[in-house]
């Protein structure tokens, strides 16, 4: 079954309140927000390759810059 855009604007809203809550909650060390956010933004990446075999008409940039990446 394949998603819909609905589906990914809301994965990707998640993904980006997941990216702006951990570097909220290590705002005082931001070495290790960036190593968090970093893995974050590999999952992202990760989503965009097999979203993009499902639905070729997914847009891999469009997702990373909506998930804040």
């Amino acid at each position: 079954m394949a998603l819909s855009k609905k589906h990914y604007e809301a994965i990707a809203r998640d993904v980006r309140n997941q990216i702006v809550d951990t570097r909220a909650l290590y705002a005082s060390r931001p070495d290790l927000a960036d190593e968090k956010v970093a893995a974050v933004a590999a999952l992202a990446t990760r989503l965009s390759n097999t979203f993009a075999q499902d639905n070729s008409a997914f847009d891999r940039a469009r997702f990373l810059t909506a998930c804040g990446c």
